[in-house]
């Protein structure tokens, strides 16, 4: 990193931008539904 120089003008606006729409607190997960997503995606090729 110390060869690099920081973000500046238009590419600082954008990552500061992209930075703010992370979301800190994750969601609650459900299982069920994130294995039926799953098994749709793929077919069931993996399940």
């Amino acid at each position: 990193m110390s060869g690099t120089k920081g973000l500046s003008g238009e590419a600082k606006r954008r990552a500061k931008a992209a930075l703010a729409r992370i979301v800190r607190v994750p969601e609650p997960f459900d299982l069920a539904e994130g294995r039926a997503r799953f098994d749709a995606a793929f077919d069931g090729r993996f399940a």
